[in-house]
């Protein structure tokens, strides 16, 4: 069973429509939690720790293979790790300061921002 025209036609307009309910979704969320526990770190790891513990559910339920951590695989990935993690606490600051709107706006122009950022150091030609 192959991609089709058809099938592309279908869902990448559902794929669309569904990450933008589920982003829109959590951002809302995120902000009426940090106005109850304004504790942006402490919402972070317990939203962080629900994923791992829904993921060990799964591996131990067979309901997926999910292979186990292993330190020669995980290290290549800590600096990709850190900026992770320093990404979700900057957008949790964010909303924890500002309105929704204002983080709206902020994320849709960070490919601006990284066009700029490629032809700075990678040489690639900026957007027309």
């Amino acid at each position: 069973r192959g991609i089709t025209m058809d099938n592309l036609a279908t869902s990448v307009p559902v794929a669309i429509i569904g990450y933008s309910l589920c982003s829109g979704s959590m951002l809302l969320l995120n902000k009426l939690v940090l106005h109850h526990i304004p504790l942006p770190s402490l919402v972070t790891c317990m939203q962080l720790v629900v994923c791992v513990v829904f993921i060990a559910t799964i591996r131990h339920l067979g309901m997926a293979e999910v292979d186990a951590l292993q330190w020669d695989k995980v290290k290549p990935y800590m600096l990709y790790i850190a900026a992770f993690s320093v990404g979700v606490f900057s957008n949790m600051k964010a909303l924890q300061t500002s309105n929704v709107d204002t983080v709206i706006m902020v994320r849709c122009c960070s490919p601006l921002v990284v066009s700029v950022l490629y032809w700075l150091f990678l040489g690639r030609k900026l957007p027309n």
